[in-house]
């Protein structure tokens, strides 16, 4: 891969990544419409689908960390991948609270408070299914239904969980500097960021488990032998 590409990949992590932060902050901040709940789902899913081509459309370390334990991006696709969401995600928190008219500074939301476990279990189920759906569809070469599906689980699972489905550790690291709504002090949002990770390992050993290795059968067919006599 070429440093052209590698930085297209880098930028387009970034972007994605920083717009759902926007959505997320601004969904938060505007309480008074009925379509919050879907805004940053959607906002996720049309990300995927005008970026996926260029960086595969992770928008998530999450994510990322999954396909490269399957060695299916490089250790430094890994890093820049990670480095490009983090840096978007406060981008995206201070977008969010400027389109909002909140300031664009960035403070850091420390606490005591500690994640409960109803948290922490939300946050290992809800990114184990979300990598689980990424993974399946990517394997069987559908690839082409991740946008949609993502978004359709953020929001299924943002209505069930306790912690409206975060599943994602930049989405989490982002909110660490917002005084929005959208705000989690860290010392909670580490313990997130920690269950997060735990869903993929959880992902990882469910694909492993129910569907072999998961990746794509690329053994070509034999060419079939002519029953004619020359």
């Amino acid at each position: 891969m070429n440093k052209k590409s590698f930085a297209r990949q880098i930028a387009a992590e970034f972007i994605g990544t920083a717009v759902f932060l926007t959505a997320i902050v601004g969904a938060t901040e505007n309480t008074a419409s009925p379509f919050g709940s879907i805004a940053a789902p959607v906002a996720l899913g049309l990300m995927i689908l005008l970026l996926g081509d260029i960086s595969g459309g992770h928008f998530n370390p999450a994510v990322s960390l999954f396909f490269f334990a399957r060695r299916e991006i490089s250790g430094a696709q890994f890093s820049g991948f990670v480095g490009g969401q983090l840096l978007g995600s406060v981008a995206g928190v201070a977008l969010g609270s400027t389109i909002w008219n909140k300031g664009a500074s960035l403070t850091f939301n420390t606490g005591s408070i500690l994640a409960t476990p109803a948290l922490v279990v939300s946050e290992v189920f809800a990114t184990a299914g979300l990598v689980w759906l990424i993974a399946k569809l990517a394997s069987s070469g559908k690839g082409n239904l991740i946008a949609a599906t993502v978004a359709a689980w953020v929001f299924a699972a943002g209505t069930f969980t306790s912690t409206h489905a975060i599943a994602n550790p930049a989405v989490t690291f982002g909110r660490f500097f917002t005084s929005t709504g959208a705000g989690i002090e860290a010392n909670v949002g580490l313990e997130l960021m920690i269950a997060q990770f735990g869903g993929t390992l959880l992902a990882l050993i469910l694909i492993t488990l129910l569907h072999g290795s998961g990746k794509t059968s690329r053994k070509a067919k034999k060419p079939r032998k002519s029953s004619s006599k020359k």
